[in-house]
């Protein structure tokens, strides 16, 4: 378009220099000129043609071509000669002008001839048009780059959001899987707590059963083989056996649980920190923008009732294991009172004489 709007300048110079011919053509997205100056029946001259294209968004195209020609009365002869590549080509323009009308007849691009009519006019005239083409390709332009830069911004927008949601459902999906899992994992060992503490009944009522038979034999024993029974067969199971049951494989049981409770309460923190992070999210995220194809697969409330389900399970875990560990402590209290008890009554046995 620079090199245009020098043309054209250079156009509006020749004619104040020569008082050339000027002859323009208007179009609703185009404007052409014919400008020549003559001497002795000869022409030389310059053709111009400056249109809008089509595209999206358009521009200004100029083809500038310079010719020579003749003149017999009022017919012109013009000659337009173009070389390239070692060629040669060369095109004949007839135009009859009457009054201020200049017809132009060309050779068509699709066979035959085409007449076109030229209005005598200035360069003044020219540049005018020109500049009115030059203004609208300026504001198409302008506002295809505004609504392309919207575009742009809307998809960035719309992209932001797809992302931000693909996100936080990503993160939702972990946090509402581990929920899930981690609640399993603490149901699972209240579970075993649960059983295990029904068992130690059974442990201390075995624990009870021989220290009452222990003082049954010891009182009852009247010679030195149900003495030695007292002190040795009885004592050995109360003391030994029983309480092995109780601290060997009871406690032994009871540490792992306890161990899996620790790391159930552990992951359970970080699962319910999860939760509530993704649901301090889901409202602005899920708003961003409307447009997005993508949607948030989830609800507060599935958030929050994974969040509740999990802390009712971490918390009967943790109160499973604490009243496991209390009947635990309780029923080695007691069976080592007992122990105590019956090694005060067998020491306390002599072998009768």
């Amino acid at each position: 378009m620079k090199g245009m709007r020098t043309l054209v300048v250079l156009l509006a110079l020749s004619s104040a220099a020569a008082a050339p011919a000027t002859f323009i053509k208007t179009y609703s997205n185009a404007a052409e000129v014919l400008q020549w100056t003559e001497a002795d029946g000869r022409v030389t001259g310059t053709f111009q043609q400056v249109y809008r294209t089509a595209t999206t968004p358009p521009a200004l195209k100029v083809t500038t071509l310079p010719f020579t020609g003749t003149r017999r009365g009022n017919t012109f002869t013009f000659q337009f000669t173009q070389s390239a590549l070692g060629f040669t080509d060369t095109k004949n323009w007839t135009s009859t002008l009457s009054g201020a009308t200049l017809s132009v007849t060309v050779p068509s691009a699709r066979g035959g001839l085409t007449t076109t009519a030229y209005t005598r006019s200035s360069a003044d005239a020219y540049n005018a048009t020109v500049k009115a083409l030059t203004a609208q390709v300026t504001a198409a332009r302008t506002l295809f780059e505004q609504q392309d830069a919207q575009r742009r911004a809307d998809a960035a927008a719309v992209q932001a959001q797809t992302t931000a949601v693909t996100r936080l459902n990503s993160a939702a999906a972990d946090a509402l899987y581990d929920a899930a899992q981690v609640q399993a994992a603490a149901e699972r060992v209240t579970a075993q707590l649960t059983d295990l503490r029904g068992r130690l009944p059974e442990d201390l009522a075995r624990v009870v059963a021989d220290h009452e038979a222990l003082l049954t034999a010891a009182r009852d024993a009247r010679s030195c083989d149900e003495v030695s029974q007292v002190q040795g067969y009885h004592l050995d199971t109360l003391s030994g056996y029983d309480r092995d049951v109780l601290t060997g494989y009871v406690a032994g049981v009871l540490e792992d649980l306890a161990d899996d409770a620790r790391d159930a309460q552990q992951e359970g923190a970080g699962v319910l920190t999860a939760l509530d992070r993704v649901k301090a999210a889901a409202p602005s995220v899920s708003a961003a923008n409307p447009r997005s194809q993508v949607r948030v697969s989830l609800t507060p409330a599935d958030l929050t009732n994974a969040g509740a389900s999990l802390t009712r399970a971490l918390s009967l875990l943790g109160a499973t294991l604490t009243a496991t560990q209390a009947e635990y402590r309780a029923a080695l209290a007691e069976t080592d009172a007992r122990i105590a008890q019956a090694r005060t009554v067998a020491a306390g046995l002599d072998c009768p004489p």
